[in-house]
């Protein structure tokens, strides 16, 4: 199967980038699932990673919007002036790029790790049985997927 990654057009037909109807959503507020109360014991499973900028990290600021609209406006005209408040010690624009990775350890006890950075990809029917889709830098809708052979 690595022979194959390198040929154009490979890595499309391994990741569909569409969600099924069983799709299980990981949120702040419900950040586990149980596996095995979902009956995930054989096939392949597909941990996707997909997110997207909200507006206002990215947009102009303008006035009369937010918390300094029309109310501070009104008493402080010269604030819609004032740059915002930096709040970290990092760019006010920062290109994010999240990428999906996995610490293994299999049952012989060799550990690893699957990631994008270094071309760590994995391979889905040799150890470590895991196979990262690639690394999206951009921001598709699409995001980046692991699939995990649980039937090794």
């Amino acid at each position: 199967m690595a022979f194959l990654d390198g040929l154009r057009g490979g890595a499309a037909a391994f990741d569909s980038g569409n969600t099924s109807g069983s799709a299980i959503e990981l949120t702040k507020r419900h950040p586990t699932v149980s596996l095995s109360k979902e009956g995930a014991v054989s096939g392949n499973l597909r941990v996707n990673l997909s997110w997207r900028m909200r507006t206002s990290d990215f947009g102009e600021r303008r006035p009369g919007t937010g918390l300094r609209g029309l109310r501070g406006g009104w008493r402080n005209p010269l604030k819609f002036f004032q740059p915002d408040v930096v709040q970290a010690h990092t760019q006010s624009m920062v290109n994010v790029d999240l990428d999906l990775g996995c610490l293994y350890e299999l049952k012989d006890g060799t550990k690893g790790v699957v990631q994008p950075l270094g071309g760590f990809l994995g391979d889905l029917n040799e150890p470590p049985y895991l196979k990262l889709s690639g690394d999206d830098r951009f921001g598709a809708p699409s995001g980046e997927t692991m699939y995990i052979n649980l039937d090794q």
